[in-house]
């Protein structure tokens, strides 16, 4: 989470209030054919418009003013909320992935509601947002002129609107905007329940020592440091090693956030970081166990990727290639899908049965503990799966792997 303080008429002189509007709104642009036609001009030798002229007739076309009507209605504040599946690159999930390859993306039941990137403004007007703003984003290209427009979504006793690939809402004094509805849903719902970042225990206690006037601020959520601590015992718990072992008894640590703020002292900016030092500790452990168990944790990704590979080929040979049916290992080969010796550097052997419109693959290490631990499964769900099986293959009971 990171919000600041901006001065957005500052901002707005700076940029000349033009860094994002389209100079095809001014006359000089458009010129009418023989039929009678409105049609853009700017292939010919016309004079460009200046800055001026430019916003002069996209308020003249919209109906507001950037600096009488828009910017006095905003606040100050900006805030900007990443859930951690973005730091960890899993906001998009396999599952989806493969839904989109197969084109069957739309058929599957998405969550209503969902955490998701999310930008929040203070307003100081905020009827006069809710006014202008369709306008607003228009005038900035964010949605096309003459778009139909979707009625508004009632939740909570709000609105949520769309304007082409943005969703919003205004939330009494806040504005909050995100490419995903979802992510817009979710915001909305813990602010009507009160589950908001101000009203946890962990923030108030690691932003106390803060100043009450800054420029900016950041937090990061204890998430950060468990899922750490988490995925390195779920990695390496199994390792046999003396070392590695006494080195994850050190991870039994609490997890703690951490905080970041500047401040104007007036002739500088003071940047302030504050991190726990269990914090420290989890990052250096975890990078030393990383490095002692090197080989079983390469072998394992390699064995993951390797899975992931099969299961991409199996789409594209029965969606792609028409063969409405999976495709044994020759076939893909066959189809070049995959190489002939896609999997000779990996210190797995890889199984693999296709039976008209099902399969299953299989990973499992060739020298248990030395190059690899857990043994992996896949099916036509694309969902991989693994467990320790001490050296014998995995199944479809087995956990999905993160």
């Amino acid at each position: 989470f990171f919000t600041a303080s901006l001065d957005w008429t500052q901002i707005y002189t700076a940029a000349l209030g033009t860094a994002s509007l389209n100079p095809e709104y001014t006359r000089a642009y458009w010129e009418i054919e023989g039929g009678g036609d409105l049609v853009s001009s700017a292939g010919n030798d016309v004079k460009q418009p200046t800055p001026d002229e430019t916003v002069a007739a996209v308020e003249k076309i919209f109906g507001f003013k950037f600096r009488e009507d828009l910017l006095p209605a905003l606040g100050n504040g900006v805030a900007v909320s990443v859930p951690y599946s973005y730091l960890t690159g899993k906001a998009m999930t396999e599952e989806r992935m493969l839904d989109m390859m197969s084109g069957q993306g739309e058929k599957k039941v998405e969550k209503e509601s969902e955490p998701g990137l999310i930008f929040i403004v203070s307003l100081n007007n905020a009827d006069k947002v809710r006014e202008i703003l369709p306008r607003v984003l228009t005038a900035l290209n964010f949605a096309s002129m003459g778009a139909a427009v979707a009625p508004p979504e009632k939740r909570e006793g709000f609105e949520i609107r769309a304007a082409g690939g943005v969703a919003y809402a205004i939330l009494d004094n806040f504005l909050v905007v995100s490419e995903d509805a979802r992510a817009v849903r979710h915001c909305i719902d813990s602010y009507a329940a009160r589950r908001t970042l101000a009203a946890t225990d962990s923030y108030r206690d690691s932003t106390q020592w803060q100043a009450r006037q800054k420029l900016a601020e950041a937090y990061v959520s204890e998430a950060l440091m468990r899922s750490t601590v988490e995925n390195t015992k779920k990695v390496s718990g199994g390792s046999t090693d003396s070392l590695v072992r006494g080195l994850l008894a050190q991870l039994d640590l609490q997890p703690e956030p951490a905080s970041y703020e500047v401040t104007n002292e007036g002739d500088a900016l003071v940047h302030e970081l504050r991190l726990p030092l269990s914090l420290i500790r989890a990052y250096a452990v975890s990078a030393l166990i990383s490095v002692k168990d090197a080989p079983v944790i390469g072998g394992e990704t390699t064995a993951l990727y390797t899975l992931n590979r099969i299961v991409y080929a199996e789409q594209a040979f029965k969606i792609h290639k028409e063969k409405k049916r999976y495709g044994t290992l020759e076939e893909l080969v066959g189809e070049q899908l995959l190489e002939k010796d896609f999997n000779a550097h990996t210190e797995y052997k890889v199984e693999l049965n296709a039976v008209g419109d099902r399969f299953e693959a299989t990973a499992t290490p060739k020298n248990y503990g030395k190059t690899g631990r857990r043994s992996f499964f896949v099916d036509e769900t694309g969902t991989v799966r693994g467990a320790d099986h001490g050296g014998k293959p995995a199944t479809a009971d087995d956990p999905p792997v993160d």
